[in-house]
């Protein structure tokens, strides 16, 4: 903050040249009081994170005329405030008035009485923080009273950059001539990406008559510094984002071309991209690379955009790269485990990004890219169709001997406390097998004999949606249903040590069969051991036995006859952490299978070829020879 309580920075013109402004700045909010703006006021956007985000600037004309009806109210208090001897009062009704219309002429009025010797209307305004819109446009409205041009910039970026579809260049000062002359150049072209890199790219067409008038001074300020190639980069910025592409691609080449900089040719990329002249993108971005080798963002980018265009090894390759020069990068090293993942469907890779994700959880990228990999695929984002999954099942089967408890056997029907949490629960889906073990947390809560009752017996689908599903498809509520109360035993008792837990005793026990359930709950489980072994390298050799097992015995009934869940089960082998190569490839094999064939009698005849006794296979090769 400088000495003025109204600028982040103190760069520019001095006060005395400032004050030879006021004349223009009277004509200026005249001209607006007596005629109207063609700026367009509108209520703020709501914040979002992360930024950018897509600001909207709906046409709500009811809420305009209330915005100016209660900026008029604020001024004529603003106005009794100042008769009555009291200019701090009237200052915070002259804020909320800028905040609620900063259009209206009469406010800038009061704001030049506020700052008449002897008062000091600066002193009136403190930014406590950048959510004080009206006191930040009073503030940059008086620095350019006062000379202090990029301190105004400065703070007009502010007030634009926290809600961009209010008109606060109409001030008027952004637009005098010979204020582009009055700026430090290079701050000033500083200030308009800061704006640039929070709008959209482009920008919502409802927003472009607030925001157009910072392109144009942008332009005045490039005919104003015809020697300073180094505003041209940033402000392309501004240009491409505000609709004005090819003068962003003009000077950007003309920058490239008479001082090439690094941070020139990245910004050329960036203005290729957005006329779609996508090789010359790439030729830029190399050559920005080569001049900075250490910027690890441009290889990111690079590979990004190569990805999207079917190049994948091309964009591992800068990849690689970007993590030679920095191995631990917080975008670079995510970026690299999803796209491995995507090459060639190792979980190894998906596990490295969790691995990552756990020794900083404060990073909520990682579990950007994990979503973007788990998108569309079984398991890692859905519950696959269980043919023939039950809402219940009529007969409860006496515990087999060696079962730990007899609960099962004596709790059909789970409480109905238990039954909406599981709803409220499963009514969602996951973004991935992190998510899943989130979400499910309120399932902690239900006892252990209610969550071994939800399998058994799953309450109806609870909304019209899910009941849409199982009008087509009886069984898949069941399913992902059961599949959540695993995720819920996952959570029981979770203070328990892994090795010891009531929580891994159980799961293994559904998992491998000894406790009597369905098909669909044993799946259930082994994906909350795999989950399990995501989150805890304790237990990924439990889940490794248990699924090994469980694929084994699938494979070899397989040869035998149809198994409605047997690509589940191909899918969590593939899933799971410390698995053998051997098993997991057989696993993809399978999955390609099931991608060629028509139904189950085809994938079972299938298997019998893929995975014949080894002795036989043998023989028969033998014998054709």
């Amino acid at each position: 903050m400088s000495d003025n309580n109204c600028a982040r920075k103190r760069v520019g013109a001095d006060g005395a040249d400032g004050r030879a402004l006021d004349d223009e700045f009277d004509g200026s909010i005249a001209a607006q009081r007596d005629g109207p703006t063609d700026q367009v006021d509108r209520p703020p956007s709501e914040p979002a994170e992360p930024a950018p985000v897509r600001q909207r600037a709906p046409d709500r004309r009811a809420e305009r005329d209330q915005a100016r009806l209660a900026a008029e109210r604020e001024l004529a208090l603003a106005r009794l405030a100042l008769d009555g001897d009291d200019p701090a009062r009237a200052a915070v009704h002259v804020a909320a008035a800028l905040a609620g219309d900063p259009t209206l002429a009469d406010t800038y009025d009061m704001l030049r009485r506020l700052d008449t010797p002897p008062i000091r209307a600066r002193d009136y305004f403190p930014i406590v923080d950048a959510s004080d819109v009206g006191v930040i446009a009073a503030c940059s409205y008086l620095a350019a009273r006062a000379g202090h041009m990029n301190d105004a910039l400065n703070l007009l970026v502010m007030a634009a950059v926290t809600a961009p579809e209010k008109a606060w260049t109409a001030s008027g000062w952004l637009d005098l001539p010979g204020s582009a002359e009055q700026l430090d150049p290079v701050d000033a072209a500083e200030t308009l990406l800061f704006l640039a890199l929070r709008l959209d790219d482009p920008v919502d067409a409802g927003l472009l008559p607030t925001l157009s008038p910072y392109l144009d001074f942008a332009r005045r300020l490039v005919e104003a510094n015809p020697g300073r190639t180094e505003v041209l980069a940033p402000l392309s910025g501004l240009a491409r984002r505000l609709g004005a592409v090819e003068e962003a691609v003009a000077w950007c080449e003309f920058a490239e071309r008479v001082a090439p900089t690094p941070r020139s040719a990245i910004m050329l990329g960036y203005a290729y991209r957005s006329v779609d002249r996508f090789d010359d993108m790439i030729a830029a971005w190399r050559a920005a690379v080569e001049r900075d080798p250490s910027n690890v963002d441009v290889h990111i980018d690079l590979a990004e955009h190569l990805s999207r265009a079917g190049r994948l090894t091309d964009a591992l390759g800068w990849l690689d790269r970007a993590l030679g020069v920095h191995p631990s990068h917080p975008r670079a090293l995510p970026i690299a485990c999803e796209m491995r993942f995507r090459a060639d469907g190792n979980i190894d890779h998906l596990l490295a990004l969790v691995d990552y994700w756990l020794a900083h959880p404060e990073q909520t990228y990682p579990l950007d890219r994990l979503a973007r990999a788990s998108d569309g695929r079984l398991w890692l984002r859905l519950v696959p169709p269980m043919p023939g999954a039950r809402l219940d099942v009529t007969t409860v089967p006496a515990p087999r001997p060696g079962t730990a408890d007899t609960a099962y056997a004596t709790v059909v029907d789970p409480s109905p406390e238990a039954s909406d949490v599981l709803c409220a629960v499963a009514v969602h889906t996951w973004a991935h097998p992190i998510d899943a073990y989130e979400r499910a947390a309120p399932l902690a809560d239900v006892a252990h004999d209610d969550l071994l009752a939800l399998l058994t017996r799953v309450p109806p689908p609870p909304t019209d949606d899910w009941r849409t599903v199982a009008r087509t498809d009886p069984g898949y509520w069941p399913s992902h249903a059961r599949a959540w109360v695993c995720l819920g035993l996952l959570h029981h008792l979770a203070d328990e040590p892994w090795p010891t837990s009531t929580r891994r005793r159980t799961l293994i026990e559904i998992a491998s069969g000894r406790r009597d359930t369905t098909p669909e709950s044993r799946d259930g489980a082994l994906f909350a051991l795999i989950v399990a072994g995501w989150r805890d390298p304790l237990a990924r050799p439990d889940a490794a036995r248990v699924v090994a097992a469980r694929f084994v015995a699938i494979r070899g009934a397989l040869r035998r006859a149809p198994v409605p869940n047997a690509v589940s089960i191909a899918v969590l082998a593939t899933l799971t952490p410390s698995l053998s190569a051997s098993l997991r490839d057989d696993a993809r094999r399978l999955i390609d299978v099931a991608e060629t064939v028509t139904d189950l009698a085809a994938l079972s005849h299938a298997a019998r070829r893929m995975f014949g006794r080894p002795v036989r296979t043998w023989f028969a090769r033998h014998v054709r020879r």
